[in-house]
């Protein structure tokens, strides 16, 4: 895989987790279940971060390197996608709760030790090009601080 790919699925799964973050802040678990939206939105980017650690994971070297359960992230994306309307909402809650702000922590402290800080930072800069000309501003805020936190 080439290099600057990797550096792009780090970046993926950061925003992910900072859109489900920002989406999910203050709700209880019946707000959570009652909002449509914001359940489907959660679910899909619990996606995009499985699939992203699937393409981590057939990286050389990375599994080696980390605390983070790869496998078990992937094994969730995969029982999300295919359980379609039988999903309990409390897991994915619990997810979200206790799982995504450690996994956070655990992948910027992973993009510190392992991947190329000026790829990472180039994945950053295009990420935010292309969000902005989106319109996704909390994105690239979000982005604007993870840049900070890594210089």
């Amino acid at each position: 895989m080439r290099k600057r790919l990797l550096e792009l699925f780090f970046v993926n799964i950061l925003v992910s987790i900072d859109k489900i973050m920002r989406n999910t802040k203050g709700l209880s678990l019946d707000e959570f279940v009652a909002d449509e939206k914001v359940f489907g939105l959660t679910v899909r980017e619990l996606q995009e971060i499985g699939e992203s650690a699937r393409k981590i994971l057939q990286s050389e070297g990375v599994e080696d390197t980390s605390s983070i359960e790869w496998r078990r992230i992937i094994d969730f994306r995969n029982f999300v996608v295919h359980r379609y309307f039988s999903i309990e909402p409390i897991l994915v809650f619990e997810v979200v709760s206790k799982e995504l702000p450690p996994l956070e922590k655990n992948v910027l402290e992973l993009i510190k030790r392992v991947v190329n800080k000026k790829a990472f930072m180039q994945a950053v800069s295009d990420t935010k090009k292309f969000l902005s000309k989106i319109k996704r501003h909390e994105s690239v805020m979000y982005l604007d601080r993870i840049e900070n936190l890594l210089k």
